[in-house]
């Protein structure tokens, strides 16, 4: 047992009773008891039970029952009369830490995060790492300045379809090349996330020798940008029919739907939904 047996703790009690000279404060601490006896001492039966092992006494039911706890030696005699219970630095029931400490260490890291997180948003040398805001007339120059590659004239408009998707009007931004020709025309569907710029390398071969239309899908580019179902079957739906009024606004019967990555996607979804306009015999493109 790590602490004056009870024996010895009651002959203190009555030296000091006896307001006995040889009462001197004892400076034993308790930090463990083993209760591995069959029949522990009275003043701790209620503490533990044969083979039980408390990390910690409960210092406070010690006292209640009659049992004088040791003092510091550094403590005035004035308290002398006093019930003492030692303090235990840190260490609580089950060998947990002091919240205090536990306190005071959570908010030194999180003062440590608050500082990279506004190191990181703020320094000049994180800047060009940070997203940077855009807008509808930053993305109109930025595809102007791409669109400056192509050797072919194009004409760029917006394509009213109509309340397709949501309860205004939806307008597709639409680039055309070499609408003249009677040939088979060819309609390109970019990747998602993607916009007309994409097709750059490839526009100036394909309008060689046929009509040529890049779109923006609804949500991407500078076509509109309305809200769509979160039902996925819907959402697919309410793309393919705005490809399908963008059609009729142009007076395209028949054409080859070229589709890159969810652009392939839809344009799959378009020729499964539109059979009719299948071309099945590719020499008449």
């Amino acid at each position: 047992i790590l602490l004056p047996t009870i024996s010895g703790l009651e002959e203190k009690e009555r030296e000091r009773e006896r307001g006995s000279e040889r009462d001197k404060p004892h400076t034993g601490y308790a930090f463990a008891l083993s209760c591995l006896s069959s029949t522990p001492q009275d003043g701790l039966r209620e503490l533990c039970t044969p083979g039980d092992f408390l990390s910690v006494i409960d210092l406070e039911l010690i006292a209640r029952k009659g049992i004088i706890m040791p003092k510091k030696p550094e403590e005035s005699r004035a308290d002398e009369n006093a019930t003492e219970v030692p303090e235990i630095p840190e260490l609580l029931e089950d060998g947990k830490r002091d919240p205090a400490v536990k306190s005071s260490r959570f908010k030194i890291f999180v003062s440590i995060l608050v500082a990279i997180v506004a190191w990181f948003l703020f320094s000049p040398i994180k800047a060009p790492c940070r997203w940077i805001p855009t807008s509808a007339e930053l993305l109109e120059e930025a595809e102007k300045r791409i669109l400056n590659y192509l050797k072919t004239p194009y004409k760029a408009q917006f394509v009213n379809i109509g309340p397709v998707v949501g309860s205004k009007d939806n307008e597709i931004w639409t680039v055309s090349m070499n609408e003249k020709s009677d040939k088979l025309p060819v309609v390109l569907l970019h990747g998602f996330g993607a916009g007309i710029g994409f097709w750059v390398l490839n526009l100036d071969s394909l309008a060689k020798s046929r009509p040529v239309y890049a779109i923006d899908h609804l949500g991407f580019g500078r076509s509109s940008r309305p809200k769509f179902s979160t039902d996925p079957a819907k959402a697919e739906r309410q793309f393919v029919d705005a490809i399908e009024e963008w059609r009729k606004r142009l007076n395209l019967d028949k054409f080859v739907l070229v589709g890159h990555s969810f652009g392939g996607y839809l344009a799959m979804s378009y020729s499964i939904t539109y059979p009719e306009r299948w071309v099945l015999n590719f020499r008449q493109c």
